[in-house]
Order: structure tokens, then C-alpha cells, then sequence
């Protein structure tokens, strides 16, 4: 693990006491700044520490980029551009607290920089934020001389898709995924049992009963243990109509039954005090039963009878599915197998194209899913990666300034390179 450690030391920072072998001399003159060949050799272990692949990467491209940066970031401090110190040091600070983490103790951490590194923490945090510095300056000076300035139109990305288009990637094969989904929830005749049990609950509060007490007997909430109280809430910290209920009623009122998704409540204001009420309530939770389940079950048993001829999912999903996608005939949308929605993707393994899953019961509803189609590999549509194709317009022309400004600054600018 410490040696992984190590290694990150060697990409962030750029360790001098690797190359201490080798005699130092300058490799390019940048305006009023040197470039030494051990800069550039440090940049170069960077790289291949970093796993980038060198092979197609010349010393002379490395150096070049560095003279570059040097050159913007002169130009940025000539022009006047500033860097929020403190911004520059939390986030040395941060770096440093999180490869500290990485050891068994502070002190471990400091002689291990030290034997491997040559550096103290003072040194590796100034060394944080001159990288910092230079990066952030380069960044603003960029921005407003290049990425603002560019424009992007509806012909440009358009001609390069035309003109693209044989090389772009395709888009490939897909499976038109269908399911079709009934929620568990309680019928109508487990409603009107819970909401006779509360309009009992309800007038024997009319009647004088202690509130605290019948909650503490028969509410389903985690409050009962405190009879029923919620304490002091603000608004939108509870689901709309228990909400809405609760600060439109007068201290000590008791409420009509309130119905919400956790179920049917009766509920007291205890205290009002500026934005903030204080309420009791009785719960009582609407879970379906046994006979609302097996109900459920025979109703999908009927629909997967009838999904023999899977041409009829599309109209037996609009029919019958709860899901959001019944509106759509019941296509979740196309997939590549590693793309299937993690909640489905173990049963669409087993099933092939045109035939339907068992029916299958997660989260209080049952659903069968189907593979409704193959949708063969095929170019992207225009339509379909425009954001990508803006974006790849909007590169290139950030890349085409860029060298044109970058020309004119090393026109302006002393640069004289000894590297051979």
C-alpha cells in the first residue's frame, strides 16, 4: 500500500532525488525564466508514472508544452490576473491531509516524505501552491482569451457530422426492453377497515380521551412511545396534506382523518411558535394484506396468459401497467446487456429476445419484463450525440485559437531552446 503511496508522490510532485545523477543545464530560455533538463526529465516520469503512453511522445513535445506554460503564465501575471491565496493554501492543505490519511500517524508520514521524497511538509505544501498558482492563472487567461471568445454554430456541427461521419463510432447493438408493473397496494376494503378504526379513534378524542394515551396504544408511528409527539417542525419538512393540516389548525384542535402516502393520521396541535408547529398524531399504516398481494398475483397471472403473442405487450402495458413508462407501451428503452437498469438486469440475462420473464415480486409490485426487440448496431443519428458533436466543434476551434494566440505570444515573447 505504501509503496502505491509513493508512487502517487512521484506523479503529483515530480521527485528531484530520482534524477539527482544528472548534471543540470539549461534546456530553454523562457522571457524572464530558465527551463532546467531536470525539469523536463522530472516531467517526462511524471508522464510515464502516470501510465500515459510515451511512445508517440518526444522530450522536444514535452519541453515544448512546459515553455508554453511558462509563457501563459507570465502573460496571465503581466496582464494582471490573481489567484485567491487562501484558496491556493486550503487546497495544498486538503492534498496534504489526504496522503497524510494514508499512514498509521503524522510522524510516520513526515519521515517516510522525507526518506523518499527529500522533501519536508512545509516544502511539498509550497510546492502544492506554486503548481496550483500556475494552473489557476492558466486557466483565466485561457478562458477569456480563448474559450469565451469561441462560437459554435448549427452549420458547424452539422457540416462535421456530415463530413465525420465515416469515422464516427456506431452505435451499437441494443435490446428494446419492455415490463409491465402493478403495485401491492391495499383495496378499497382495506381502506374502509383502517378508516372505520380511526373514526372510532377519532370520537372517543371528541369524547374527551387522552390523546397521548390512545396514541401511545394504538398509533403505528415511532412516536407512540412519546404519545404521538413529533415535536416543533417548519414547513416543508412533512409530506403536503399532513403539512397543510397542521398549520392551519388552532393549538389544541384535533384534525379530520388526513390521508397521506404513509397512511391515514388524526393529528393534534400541541404549540405554535413563530414558523414552527408542534403536533401529536395517530398513525395508522395502509400495508396491503395478504388477500391485497394474491390479488395483485391473479391479475398478473392474467396478463402473462395473455402475453403469449408478444406483439400484444404494447397494448396490454397501456392497459394495465402502474409503471411511468406504460404511457410508452411499456419500453423501458434500449439497452447493450451492460447497460440493463441494475434493478432488472438479473433477470433480462435469462430471457431472450421475444420472450417474457416469470412474474416477479420486488418492492411491494410484481412486474414481467420482456425483450421486445434487437435493435441492430448502426450509425448515430445527428440527433443523438448533437451535445457530443457541439462539444468535439467547440474543441477544435478552441484548439485553433489557441494556436494562433499562442503563436503571437511567442512572437512577442524571448524564447531561445539549447535542447537537442
Amino acid at each position: 500500500m505504501k509503496k502505491i503511496i509513493l508512487v502517487a508522490f512521484i506523479v503529483i510532485i515530480g521527485l528531484s532525488s530520482l534524477i539527482s545523477e544528472v548534471v543540470d543545464e539549461i534546456v530553454a530560455k523562457v522571457g524572464r525564466e530558465i527551463i532546467l533538463r531536470s525539469e523536463l526529465d522530472e516531467r517526462m516520469q511524471q508522464l510515464e508514472a502516470a501510465g500515459i503512453d510515451m511512445s508517440q511522445i518526444t522530450k522536444f513535445d514535452v519541453l515544448n508544452d512546459m515553455i508554453e506554460t511558462k509563457l501563459i503564465v507570465q502573460r496571465a501575471k503581466d496582464e494582471g490576473y490573481e489567484v485567491d491565496e487562501q484558496r491556493l493554501r486550503d487546497w495544498a492543505n486538503s492534498q496534504i491531509t489526504e496522503i497524510s490519511a494514508q499512514f498509521p500517524s503524522e510522524r510516520e508520514f513526515r519521515e517516510t516524505l522525507r526518506r523518499e521524497t527529500g522533501l519536508t511538509v512545509s516544502e511539498l505544501r509550497q510546492f502544492y501552491i506554486e503548481r496550483f498558482r500556475e494552473e489557476t492563472l492558466k486557466e483565466q487567461i485561457i478562458s477569456n482569451n480563448i474559450s469565451r471568445r469561441v462560437t459554435v454554430t448549427e452549420s458547424e456541427v452539422r457540416d462535421y457530422y456530415q463530413e465525420n461521419l465515416d469515422e464516427l463510432p456506431m452505435r451499437p447493438e441494443k435490446y428494446k426492453i419492455g415490463i409491465i408493473e402493478i403495485k401491492i397496494e391495499p383495496s378499497k376494503d382495506t381502506l374502509d377497515k383502517k378508516m372505520k378504526e380511526m373514526r372510532r379513534l377519532r370520537e372517543r378524542l371528541t369524547d374527551g380521551e387522552s390523546f397521548e394515551s390512545l396514541a401511545s396504544e394504538h398509533s403505528d408511528c415511532p412516536s407512540s412511545r412519546r404519545g404521538g409527539d413529533l415535536g416543533y417542525f417548519a414547513r416543508d419538512m412533512m409530506l403536503p396534506p399532513f403539512e397543510e393540516a397542521a398549520f392551519n389548525m388552532m393549538v389544541n384542535e384535533i384534525s379530520p382523518i388526513v390521508r397521506t402516502e404513509l397512511g391515514l393520521h388524526i393529528i393534534k396541535v400541541v404549540d405554535k411558535r413563530e414558523d414552527e408547529v408542534r403536533v401529536r398524531h395517530i398513525l395508522k399504516r395502509m400495508e396491503p394484506t395478504e388477500e391485497d398481494e394474491q390479488r395483485v398475483m391473479n391479475r398478473m397471472r392474467d396478463i402473462k396468459a395473455q402475453l403469449e403473442d408478444i406483439s400484444e405487450f404494447s397494448q396490454l402495458a397501456a392497459e394495465y401497467s402502474q409503471h411511468k413508462s406504460a404511457v410508452d407501451g411499456g419500453v423501458l428503452g434500449e439497452f447493450e446487456p451492460d447497460e440493463y437498469p441494475q434493478k432488472y438486469s438479473e433477470y433480462l440475462q435469462d430471457i431472450e429476445v421475444g420472450e417474457i420473464s416469470d412474474i416477479i415480486q420486488e418492492d411491494e409490485a410484481m412486474f414481467i419484463l420482456a425483450k421486445l426487440d434487437k435493435i441492430p448496431a448502426r450509425s448515430f443519428t445527428y440527433e443523438e450525440i448533437y451535445d457530443q458533436l457541439r462539444s468535439t466543434v467547440r474543441n477544435l476551434k478552441e484548439l485553433e485559437q489557441y494556436e494562433r494566440w499562442i503563436n503571437e505570444i511567442m512572437k512577442e515573447s524571448y524564447v531561445e531552446v539549447f535542447y537537442e
